[in-house]
């Protein structure tokens, strides 16, 4: 997991970094998609049929997220927003549906999250200064806090997070997704 995102990024390299961020998104994606197949595998093969079919329709749902992230128009922006999926995946998978659907079955998808939000992490260190990681974390962890019985999280974007956005913006010079946004189109224009 070297390339461009191994070192910070300079104005020079712009489209070299945003190439290199990308196809280490869609690795990270490729990776994820065989751990929730792997883990879905246990979920399958429960006695409970509403363990089977959530987990067949979470799996679905789980795997069509990552792959629009990771496909999308702008990596810097795809980073950010795959940050938020997993995090939130992860924590609503250990809130809502381990205790309330799988029970003990779902521990293998949580491992899946866990690692997954683990890799990512290394990825974000690499291509996102501390102060952006540390408040895309904070925009995350507000959310979650607002939104607790919010159970379908997988189309969630750092875009829907424009109030809690906001309030970031009166107390920091630049949120987190204006830059990826501004980085973006600086980008697209080269």
């Amino acid at each position: 997991m070297g390339g461009a995102c191994s070192r910070r990024m300079s104005s020079t390299d712009d489209a070299s970094f945003d190439f290199e961020l990308q196809q280490e998104l869609e690795r990270f994606t490729t990776r994820f998609m065989g751990r929730i197949t792997q883990a879905m595998t246990t979920l399958q093969d429960s006695a409970r049929p509403g363990v089977r079919d959530e987990g067949a329709k979470k799996a679905l749902v789980d795997i069509s997220s990552a792959i629009e992230i990771a496909t999308g128009a702008y990596p810097r922006v795809n980073l950010l927003d795959m940050v938020v999926f997993i995090r939130l995946s992860r924590t609503v998978l250990e809130n809502h549906w381990i205790p309330r659907i799988y029970g003990e079955e779902g521990g293998e998808l949580v491992e899946a999250f866990v690692k997954s939000e683990q890799e990512l992490s290394h990825i974000a260190e690499r291509a996102l200064p501390a102060a952006q990681r540390q408040q895309l974390a904070e925009l995350v962890e507000a959310w979650l806090a607002s939104n607790p019985a919010h159970t379908q999280v997988a189309g969630i974007r750092l875009a829907d997070f424009s109030t809690a956005a906001g309030h970031a913006a009166t107390h920091h010079t630049a949120p987190v997704h204006q830059e990826a946004h501004h980085d973006a189109a600086a980008t697209s224009h080269h």
